[in-house]
């Protein structure tokens, strides 16, 4: 027997328990997988994007500009401590599926604010927010991948999942040089946009992409 359209274990074969890309096979860890591909994508492109706009936002001189970019990555990690301890205890207490869209939504909405405010307070204020809304993002899906894979695949699953995220910054790296040329191709047409700002605005698609996949998800229980 193999896996079901739905994603539920069948009977895998051996070759296949161990695959990284036959875990792919299996239907609803493929799309959770996406989400987590289009969210690993949008940090990385994220932090490309708020360290090169903090300087501009910040006031006149070399000393402002590199506590600009040193409060964006203070900011990205203060989380990590603060909350980060009791984000898995609060994510486990909530429905997974929801955790995981309204974090996404909400980081689609606060990078999307961060250039249309153009602000070096709200810059810093909304990496905070959206470094919680990942901490609590995180543990939803970990907790998630059991239910969508069976025992024997949840090696490779895990795998994947960490390749994805660290595996998408050098694509996050080669999407943000590819806006910035791109951002000069449109300047005779929408001057009003550069690169950091069209790269913010893709960052925030990714999120609310993720959230839309993710909301698609039936088998995600809480």
């Amino acid at each position: 027997m193999s896996t079901t359209d739905e994603g539920r274990p069948g009977v895998p074969g051996p070759d296949a328990d161990h695959h990284l890309g036959g875990v792919l096979k299996v239907v609803a860890f493929r799309r959770l997988w996406t989400a987590l591909s289009l969210s690993s994508l949008g940090d990385w492109l994220g932090l490309l994007a708020l360290t090169a706009l903090a300087p501009r936002l910040a006031s006149e001189g070399y000393a402002a500009a590199n506590l600009a970019i040193a409060g964006v990555f203070i900011l990205r990690l203060a989380p990590a401590i603060l909350v980060g301890p009791i984000a898995g205890v609060i994510a486990d207490r909530l429905d997974r599926r929801w955790t995981m869209v309204v974090c996404d939504v909400a980081r689609f909405a606060l990078f999307l604010s961060i250039p249309i405010v153009a602000s070096l307070w709200w810059l810093f204020v909304a990496t905070f927010l959206i470094e919680v809304a990942s901490l609590l993002w995180i543990p939803a899906k970990e907790a998630t991948v059991p239910n969508l894979v069976p025992r024997e695949r949840l090696e490779a699953a895990n795998q994947l999942s960490l390749f994805t995220t660290y595996g998408s910054a050098p694509v996050a790296a080669a999407l943000f040089a590819g806006l910035a040329l791109l951002s000069g191709v449109l300047d005779n047409a929408l001057p009003a946009i550069d690169e950091v700002d069209l790269a913010l605005y893709v960052n925030a698609a990714t999120f609310l992409v993720s959230a839309v996949t993710i909301l698609r998800l039936p088998l995600i229980s809480e």
